[in-house]
């Protein structure tokens, strides 16, 4: 849903109140606005994440080493990633 939020800014099931939002979540399917556009792979991969059926969700079957694998992360150097050091945040 990360992806979907960061796209559209609200969440793809989101309801009148908290009741309603979660009874989208399991009962509809995910569906796009026409703004902004996005590719085609990006959709894909977004509803592949969300599907209803846990066993056949991306992920299910080998974790995150399965998503990581899906052709939209493809120009991601995810070893570069995890090495990556972050800067400490001043508090």
């Amino acid at each position: 849903m990360l992806i979907y939020e960061m796209l559209y800014g609200s969440t793809p099931f989101k309801g009148t109140n908290r009741h309603a939002t979660f009874s989208n979540v399991l009962r509809n399917e995910v569906s796009f606005p026409d703004h902004p556009a996005t590719t085609t792979m990006c959709k894909g991969v977004i509803k592949k994440l969300l599907w209803k059926d846990e066993h056949k969700r991306l992920g299910s079957q080998s974790g995150a080493s399965e998503v990581k694998q899906h052709r939209w992360f493809a120009s991601i150097n995810w070893g570069a990633c995890c090495a990556s050091a972050f800067p400490r945040t001043v508090s």
